[in-house]
C-alpha cells in the first residue's frame, strides 16, 4: 500500500455505524491525554488496544505500540436505539418515560436468601458501585435487601439509585396491600420501580380447577386480573409510593392489550428473559417501539430449560472465545453484550465469589471494533467476511452468530496512512440504510429506487440473505411473513443484469396473484435503470399469444410467472434460459407439496432447470415462510442437482415466524352453527376492521357462504378468490380488496398464499387449518406493517387438539374469541 495513502474505516455491527478516521493531531493529542494506563489487553500487527483512566473515567485508545502514550481517549461506543424511539440511552443508565435513570447493571435477588441477600446488596453498592437492586415478595427477601441498601453507606437520594420490587397478579385491593405491606418489610417511603411480576393469574382457588375451567375461563380471570392490578398501581403512582410501573414477563399481545387499557400510567419497563440464546426480539422491538425500557433477567444461564439444555451462558465454547477475544470474562462478555443493547441487566448469584466473577466487565463492543480496526490497518481487505478475526480459533462468522450482528467492512483510500502512533477516533449513527450498507455492491441507481419507493433501511432477513446472494452462493430464504424476502432477491436480481435481450433471472410462484404481485414490485424497481430492463409477467390467461411473440421476438431479462405458465411456455419451446444467471422458487413449500403445480415444478427443476454444464454459473434461490424438514430439503437441492452446492440457510427463529402484535382466538363452535357464529364474529368486528380475510375450503359452497354473509361487512356479498373462479373474477376480486371497495374477501387457502393487502386488519379460518405452517401463510395476511391485526379459528371441541398444536409449534396463545360473539 501506499505510504501516502490513509485508510478510512467504515464498520457496521447491526445498525451501528462506526468510523474510524485518522487524527493530524497527534503531538496535541499526546499531551492531552496523559491518563493512567491500567491495562494493555491486545497487540496485534503492531497497534496495541489500551485500557486507561483519563480524569476519573476509563476508556479504550488504540496507539501504535512502539509509542505508548500516544493517543486519544476512546468515548464507549454502543449501539443506540433508534432516532425515533423515546429511550434516552448512554453507557450506564437508560432514562425511563417518567424520566428516572434506571441503571443499566444491577442485582437481581432472585433465590438468595436473606442474609446473603443483604451482604450481597451491600457488596455490589458499595464495593462495585451497582445501584440498580431488584426484589419480589415471592423471594421472601426484601426484609434483607432494605437492611443491605441501608448498611451499604450509599445515600437514599443518591443519584442513579433505582429499587424494583414486583407483584403477583391478584387484583386491584391484593396489589395495594402487597406493594404497601414491600414497603414496610423494606422501610421505605416509596419504591422506584414496581412491576406485575406474571400476566397470568394466581389464586389460590385455582389450584383446584380441572384443566377444562382453566381452558374456560383462566384467559378471562387473567385478563381481568391484568386490568384491575394496572389500575391499582396507577392510583400508587398518583399516591406517589411507586415512582415508575412496569410488568414482567409479559407477551407481545399481553403488551400491546395494556396499552390500550392503561388510563393514566404507560408501562415504563418490561423485565423478561434474555440472554444471547434466546434474544426475545418480538417483545424487545415492540418495547422500541413504545417508548419501554427493556431489562433483562437471567443474562447469564437463562430459563431451567436453557440450563437443562447444557447452553450454561459462561459455559459455552462461543462465549469463552468471544471473551478470550475481548480480554474479559465470559459472565462479563454476556452482561456486556447485552448492555451494549440498551438493555439493563440483572446477574445474580448465590456465592459471594460469584458476584465480583460475574461484575468484572469490560467494554466488549468497543474492544470488538478496535480489535477489527487494528487488524485491518494495515491490510489491504475489503471484506470481513473473506478473513478471519485476530483470534486463532474464532472467526467472523462465529463472532456474528454470537452477537448476534451484522456487519461489514469498506476501505476507502485517501491520503496519507496514519503514521505510527496516530490515534483513531469513533462516532456512532444508527439506522444504516441500503446505501449504507451496500453503495459498493447495488448500483446507485438501484440504491435510489429502492429508497424512493419506500424500501430505506434492511431488514435482519434482508442483511442475511443479500450478504450470501450477493457472495454468489445459493440460498434458502425461510422468514416470517412481512419480513422483506421479495426485496431479498429482487434487488440481486437486478443488480446483474445487462441490457442484453435474454431471459437472465426466473422468478416462480404457485398462483397468478402471487406473481402479479412480485412483477409489479420488479417493474417499480427496474424503471429506475437506465438501462431499458424488461420484467415479464407470464400468468395464466393473460394475453399468452402476445407474450409468446414477445418470447421470440425480444426476450425480457425477467420473467415472473406462476408454475403452470410457465411450465407450458417451456414445453412449447419458446422460453430460451441458456443465459439464465438466477432462479428463485418462492413459496417454494407450496409449489413443492403433493399438488399438480409441484408435480410440474419438479419436472422443470428435473429438466429444464437442472443445474449442467451450461448452468453451472446459474445461482438458485428457494424462498417462502416455511419449509418443513429444511435440513432434509438442503440436501435434496444437491442430490436433485437443483444447486451448485449446498445453498446457505437464512431463517429466523421458530418462534419468531408471525408479527408481534397479532391476537390470535379460538371460538368453539360445532359445524351446523358455524356460519351464524361467522357472522356474529363479523358483526362485533366490522366497526374496526379494514379489510378482512376469511379463509374456507374449496370444497365448501362458496357461493352460497358468501351469499349468507351479505350486509354485515359490506352490502354485497363478499368476494371469492378460489382456483375454480374465472381468471377475470380472481383479479376483480384482489382489486376491490386493495382499493377498498370490499372490505372481505372469501377465500381458499391456497388462492391467497402470499397476497400483501397492507391494510388487513382481520383473518378468519371457517376450516381448521390442517397444520402449523397453513396457519402460518394465512395469519401473515393481516398485521402487515407493524399494524395490529386478528386472527380468529371456529372449530368444534373435535378439533380443539388441533388449535392447541399450533399453538405450541408457534409459540402463540389462542384467547377464547366466543366473547366476540
Amino acid at each position: 500500500m501506499d505510504e501516502k495513502s490513509s485508510v478510512v474505516f467504515e464498520v457496521v455491527f447491526n445498525r451501528v455505524v462506526v468510523r474510524a478516521e485518522p487524527s493530524t493531531r497527534s503531538e496535541a493529542l499526546a499531551a492531552e491525554n496523559k491518563g493512567e494506563l491500567i491495562t494493555a489487553v491486545r497487540e496485534c500487527a503492531g497497534w496495541v488496544l489500551l485500557k486507561q483512566r483519563f480524569h476519573g473515567r476509563e476508556g479504550w485508545m488504540l496507539i501504535d505500540g512502539s509509542a505508548l502514550g500516544m493517543g486519544r481517549l476512546l468515548q464507549r461506543v454502543s449501539a443506540l436505539p433508534s432516532r425515533r424511539h423515546a429511550l434516552a440511552f448512554n453507557a450506564e443508565h437508560v432514562t425511563l418515560r417518567t424520566g428516572a435513570r434506571m441503571p443499566l447493571l444491577g442485582l437481581g435477588t432472585g433465590g438468595v436468601p436473606g442474609l446473603e441477600g443483604e451482604v450481597a446488596v451491600r457488596l455490589v453498592a458499595h464495593a462495585l458501585g451497582v445501584r440498580l437492586v431488584d426484589t419480589a415478595s415471592a423471594y421472601h427477601n426484601e426484609e434483607a435487601v432494605g437492611e443491605g441498601i441501608r448498611q451499604s453507606g450509599v445515600p437514599r437520594e443518591e443519584r442513579g439509585w433505582m429499587r424494583s420490587s414486583s407483584l403477583l397478579l391478584k387484583g386491584f385491593d391484593a396489589a395495594m396491600g402487597s406493594v404497601r405491606r414491600s414497603l414496610k418489610r423494606m422501610r421505605l417511603s416509596y419504591i422506584d420501580l414496581v412491576l406485575v411480576h406474571w400476566p397470568g393469574a394466581w389464586l389460590p382457588e385455582q389450584r383446584e380447577w380441572s384443566m377444562g375451567k382453566w381452558i374456560a375461563e383462566g384467559p378471562a380471570l387473567a385478563r381481568e386480573l391484568r386490568a384491575k392490578t394496572w389500575q391499582a398501581l396507577e392510583a400508587l403512582h398518583a399516591e406517589g409510593v411507586v415512582r415508575a410501573c412496569g410488568v414482567s414477563n409479559y407477551t407481545p399481545g399481553h403488551l400491546l392489550e395494556l396499552l390500550q387499557q392503561a388510563r393514566t400510567v404507560l408501562p415504563a419497563v418490561l423485565q423478561s428473559e434474555h440472554h444471547p440464546f434466546f434474544s426475545n426480539a418480538e417483545v424487545r422491538t415492540i418495547c422500541t417501539q413504545y417508548g419501554i425500557a427493556f431489562q433483562a433477567y437471567g443474562p447469564l444461564s437463562g430459563s431451567r430449560a436453557e440450563r437443562a439444555a447444557n447452553r450454561r451462558g459462561p459455559e459455552n465454547e462461543t462465549v469463552k472465545r468471544v471473551a478470550a477475544l475481548a480480554g474479559c470474562t465470559p459472565a462479563g462478555a454476556m452482561l456486556k453484550w447485552a448492555m451494549q443493547r440498551g438493555i439493563s441487566v440483572l446477574p445474580k448469584s448465590t456465592r459471594l465469589a460469584g458476584i465480583e466473577h460475574n461484575y468484572c466487565l469490560l467494554y466488549v463492543l468497543v474492544v470488538m471494533l478496535l480489535a477489527i480496526v487494528t487488524f485491518y490497518c494495515i491490510l489491504p481487505v475489503t471484506s470481513l467476511a473473506r478473513a478471519s478475526l485476530p483470534h486463532a480459533s474464532l472467526t467472523s462468522g462465529t463472532l456474528a452468530r454470537f452477537c448476534g450482528i451484522t456487519y461489514s467492512i469498506r476501505l476507502k483510500l485517501a491520503s496519507p496512512v496514519p503514521p505510527r502512533g496516530m490515534a483513531h477516533t469513533m462516532c456512532a449513527q444508527a439506522d444504516p440504510t441500503f446505501s449504507d450498507l451496500y453503495a459498493d455492491q447495488l448500483p446507485a441507481w438501484l440504491l435510489v429506487r429502492a429508497a424512493a419507493l419506500g424500501f430505506d433501511h434492511p431488514t435482519t432477513v434482508q442483511v442475511e440473505a443479500l450478504t450470501a446472494v450477493l457472495a454468489g452462493q445459493d440460498v434458502i430464504i425461510q422468514a416470517k411473513t412481512g419480513s422483506g424476502k421479495t426485496l431479498a432477491y429482487l434487488l440481486p436480481i437486478l443488480r446483474m443484469l445487462k441490457a442484453q435481450a435474454s431471459v437472465q433471472a426466473l422468478v416462480l410462484l404457485p398462483t397468478r396473484e402471487l406473481a402479479a404481485q412480485v412483477a409489479i414490485v420488479a417493474r417499480r424497481l427496474a424503471a429506475g435503470s437506465p438501462e431499458r430492463l424488461m420484467v415479464m409477467a407470464l400468468l395464466d390467461g393473460s394475453g399468452a399469444k402476445r407474450q409468446r411473440k414477445w418470447l421470440v421476438a425480444q426476450p425480457p431479462q425477467v420473467i415472473v410467472g406462476n408454475v403452470e405458465q410457465v411450465e407450458s411456455i417451456l414445453e412449447a419451446g419458446l422460453l430460451r434460459i441458456d443465459s439464465l444467471k438466477m432462479l428463485v422458487v418462492d413459496e417454494v413449500d407450496a409449489s413443492l407439496s403433493s399438488t399438480i403445480t409441484s408435480k410440474m415444478l419438479r419436472n422443470m427443476l428435473s429438466s429444464h432447470l437442472r443445474v449442467g454444464p451450461r448452468a453451472n454459473s446459474r445461482q438458485t434461490l428457494f424462498v417462502s415462510a416455511t419449509i418443513p424438514q429444511r435440513q432434509h430439503f438442503r440436501r435434496s437441492c444437491v442430490q436433485q442437482q437443483w444447486t451448485r452446492n449446498s445453498p446457505v440457510l437464512v431463517h429466523s427463529e421458530p418462534d419468531l415466524r408471525l408479527p408481534a402484535q397479532l391476537r390470535h382466538g379460538f371460538a368453539l363452535c360445532e359445524r351446523p352453527k358455524r356460519v351464524a357464529a361467522l357472522r356474529a364474529l363479523l358483526k362485533r368486528h366490522a366497526t374496526t376492521m379494514s379489510a378482512g380475510v376469511i379463509f374456507i375450503m374449496g370444497t365448501r359452497p362458496l357461493h352460497k357462504i358468501a351469499d349468507a354473509l351479505a350486509g354485515i361487512v359490506d352490502d354485497e356479498p363478499p368476494p371469492i378468490l378460489s382456483e375454480l373462479e374465472s381468471l377475470e373474477a380472481r383479479a376483480e376480486a384482489v382489486r376491490m380488496l386493495r382499493e377498498r371497495r370490499r372490505r372481505l374477501l372469501l377465500s381458499t387457502p391456497l388462492g391467497a398464499r402470499g397476497l400483501d393487502i397492507a391494510h388487513c386488519s382481520h383473518v378468519y379460518f371457517f376450516d381448521i387449518p390442517d397444520s402449523p405452517e397453513a396457519y402460518l401463510h394465512a395469519a401473515g395476511r393481516c398485521g402487515r406493517n407493524d399494524r395490529p391485526g386478528t386472527v380468529t379459528i371456529l372449530g368444534s371441541s373435535e378439533e380443539e387438539f388441533v388449535v392447541r398444536r399450533i399453538a405450541n409449534s408457534l409459540n402463540l396463545v389462542f384467547e377464547d374469541a366466543r366473547r366476540d360473539f
